[in-house]
């Protein structure tokens, strides 16, 4: 390997890192996941005979979180509504759906290849199954918290390279056909939202409720590494005449295409060299005055999903933006 080469390859691993152990500016509000900075009000994850063209291709959804090397203090995730009926959740003909929450950790959690794919292959869910908890409907967590720990943070798998110890954080729509609508934070109390000093929460393709309100933007985050050439952004069942733009520190607001009800799209974007080692900012606005669910990815030339950055802070975007353009 030249040393062109290593340098590229360190500077990525650099700056990969320091994304995901939160910048230099980590705080509170940073750690709901989505965050509030991104317009993301919930998650989307339907159960398996839910209708496809209310929004989830697959019924499952993978986050990983990244707990800081040097941790050592236990960490809980705490799961706002995470049953399936009364506020927030969508119903087909009355709530009759299971939502399974688990939490993997050890060798393959992260590593294997097809977790960070787009798809439930074989090996998604490889690890060490820590903790699983299964919900239906239950007034007791309707609009309310789950919390689920406390976690060791040396139960995760170690990866040297970002300086964390990284778990998966599976949810899957079981048996039934309705819709289950949360969000989740990082927290180091059981019942409080209390931020963990560098933690991180990452994904590489969301199913997510998109703002009815037309006035407010949702923000996507997708790293753009050293050796991405071009993109293609894929978005399904974004109906309702919406618009998806694109923005990056050479880029100003270039059209996406969206996709309609109950379908694919995909669009294809360069990647400049100024654009590497950045991430870059998919504007989803909906023109709808309804509800409106969708899933989206990104991958790179060679079809390998792009990670999302769920926390990211708007000091450490500065920083990383300096980092490029010198």
């Amino acid at each position: 390997m030249g040393m062109k080469k290593i340098k590229a390859t360190c500077y990525k691993t650099f700056v990969w890192s320091c994304f995901l152990m939160g910048g230099l500016h980590n705080t509170a509000s940073a750690q709901r996941v989505p965050s509030i900075a991104e317009n993301i009000g919930y998650c989307a994850t339907f159960s398996e005979s839910a209708p496809k063209s209310w929004g989830d291709d697959d019924n499952v959804q993978v986050y990983f979180v990244s707990i800081a090397k040097n941790s050592t203090r236990p960490f809980y995730i705490r799961v706002f509504d995470a049953d399936v009926g009364g506020m927030h959740d969508m119903a087909k003909s009355g709530f009759n759906s299971t939502t399974s929450f688990t939490i993997y950790g050890g060798k393959g959690a992260y590593s294997n290849k097809a977790a960070k794919g787009v798809d439930p292959i074989p090996g998604y869910d490889a690890g060490i199954k820590i903790i699983e908890r299964k919900v239906g409907e239950d007034p007791k967590l309707d609009n309310n918290w789950m919390t689920i720990g406390p976690l060791n943070p040396k139960e995760g798998e170690l990866d040297n390279a970002m300086g964390a110890y990284i778990f998966k954080f599976i949810i899957k729509g079981e048996a039934g056909d309705d819709g289950n609508l949360y969000h989740f934070y990082l927290t180091s109390q059981a019942d409080e939202n209390i931020e963990i000093p560098g933690s991180n929460a990452f994904c590489y393709e969301m199913s997510l409720r998109v703002p009815s309100n037309s006035k407010k933007i949702m923000h996507l985050y997708p790293y753009i590494d050293n050796d991405v050439i071009n993109v293609k952004v894929h978005n399904f069942d974004f109906d309702n005449g919406g618009n998806i733009r694109l923005t990056s520190v050479v880029k100003n607001s270039h059209a996406v295409k969206a996709s309609a009800d109950g379908n694919w799209v995909t669009s294809i974007h360069d990647v400049s060299d100024k654009e590497r080692n950045t991430s870059f900012d998919l504007n989803v606005l909906d023109a709808a005055s309804f509800s409106n669910d969708m899933t989206i990815f990104v991958t790179n030339q060679y079809d390998e999903a792009l990670p999302f950055l769920l926390n990211r802070s708007m000091e450490f975007r500065s920083l990383i933006t300096g980092l490029v353009m010198r």
